[in-house]
């Protein structure tokens, strides 16, 4: 039996290639050690899918320690998305989320919308190539203003298909 590791709080492992089942393969190792509680989740470019990030939320969900995320390019659809943000929201000391260049349309811009109001750290955001619409992102942009953040200092949201 492996020794549980508390200390565990940043884990980077980006463009490794890690495909759904590797992003399952993980959570269920952090399940498994109920004492983790990760600050720090890097995971770009590893085609995670909604399959991988969907199990990666459940835990993201019960720990409710991260701050920092990053999940670029992982073709992730509007259901995956949708359950991240859904963890993310318990996660109250959140401050930086870059989810770029996967899919947020409207359901799971709708999460992104609680996250938004619930994590009041929130420095950091981007939503870059989500495809989102331009009534998405103008959602998104009433959400700021009625959050009342005065912390966001980073706001990505380019090429995402607005008219």
């Amino acid at each position: 039996m492996l020794k549980e590791d508390k200390n565990l709080k940043i884990l980077k492992v980006s463009n490794c290639g890690l495909g759904p089942q590797g992003g399952e393969m993980i959570a269920e190792g952090l399940l498994s050690n109920k004492d983790c509680k990760l600050t720090h989740f890097h995971a770009g470019r590893d085609r995670l899918e909604n399959v991988g990030i969907i199990a990666l939320a459940k835990v993201f969900q019960e720990m409710g320690s991260l701050e920092e995320i990053h999940v670029p390019q992982n073709g992730i659809k509007d259901s995956g998305m949708k359950e991240l943000f859904q963890a993310l929201c318990s996660c109250k000391n959140l401050h930086t989320v870059r989810v770029n260049d996967n899919w947020l349309k409207t359901e799971a811009t709708e999460m992104l919308l609680s996250t938004m109001i619930q994590c009041q750290d929130l420095k950091e955001l981007n939503i870059s190539d989500g495809n989102m619409g331009t009534a998405n992102v103008l959602a998104v942009l009433r959400a700021y203003k009625k959050s009342g953040n005065k912390k966001l200092r980073h706001f990505c949201c380019n090429y995402n298909d607005v008219e």
